[in-house]
């Protein structure tokens, strides 16, 4: 075809498919989210392809959200049934957050074929792979506009290329704070974070680092406020009683910094 987009027919997408479609209703609620409040979204996906249907009922394809946020660079998949309610957590969030339907290929699936596909593919079959997807709906948005991200809910950890092996940086120009790794860092850090008694460690070292980043940068910014991890460092300092000091320096941040991690870091490590 003319306008292919991907290596593979996906219904819902141009004119992949005639005489089959993949809808997806998503109701989303009015007003404001309250703080500690869950966001619920029910919804209702609805699927006329008898080919695609056959792969979700044996197990090879599931319904799905594919859920992603610039705000806060979180982006991330939820397999759910046909019908149900999507449940967000609004502190993960920040402006608008884009909810995509599809239908996510799970295991691999051999020689795909639909009945209902555009008659110029012919008599050609499709091997997918685990991520692929087979049908898309328009997507849905929301916008949730927290005062504040917490500061722990503000992290974003990310791969970078363009850093050497070994290094890390903090962005901290964004509503959320990226941290930026070279790939043996990340890799480093990857197998250290699921492992229980290395969590210490990291908080004690990248997340100390990066809050004292996060603490110089409100210091020396008069604009200090306007992103969400900045308001959601000042209710942090509140609630640890700190009060920044005129004079900044490394050493006293990296002091108030140590005090502000030291409950999930230094405290956990198991000395037996």
């Amino acid at each position: 075809m003319s306008d292919i987009a991907f290596p593979y027919p996906v219904l819902g997408r141009g004119q992949d498919y005639v005489g089959a479609e993949f809808q997806s209703a998503l109701k989303v609620p009015e007003g404001e989210v309250a703080a500690g409040q869950t966001l619920a979204l029910p919804f209702e996906l609805d699927l006329n392809d008898a080919s695609i249907e056959a792969e979700i009922k044996s197990g090879r394809a599931a319904f799905g959200f594919e859920i992603s946020c610039s705000g806060t660079s979180i982006r991330y998949i939820e397999t759910v049934e046909k019908k149900g309610e999507l449940l967000l957590d609004p502190k993960k969030f920040f402006r608008q957050v884009k909810i995509s339907a599809r239908i996510f290929v799970i295991e691999e699936i051999k020689g795909f074929s639909s009945p209902n596909l555009n008659p110029e593919f012919g008599q050609m079959k499709f091997d997918l792979e685990p991520g692929d997807f087979l049908a898309m709906a328009e997507d849905d948005s929301i916008n949730v506009d927290y005062k504040y991200l917490r500061f722990e809910d503000a992290l974003t950890v990310q791969k970078q290329s363009s850093l050497k092996p070994w290094e890390y940086v903090f962005g901290l120009d964004g509503e959320g704070i990226i941290i930026g790794m070279g790939s043996e860092f990340h890799n480093f850090w990857s197998h250290a974070k699921k492992n229980a008694a290395s969590r210490p460690y990291l908080i004690m070292s990248i997340y100390k680092d990066c809050m004292v980043a996060a603490l110089e940068h409100i210091c020396n910014n008069d604009s200090a406020g306007n992103y969400a991890w900045e308001r959601g460092l000042a209710e942090m300092l509140q609630e640890h009683k700190i009060s920044l000091p005129e004079n900044v320096s490394f050493a006293v941040l990296n002091q108030l910094a140590q005090q502000m991690m030291m409950e999930d870091g230094v405290k956990k490590v198991n000395l037996s």
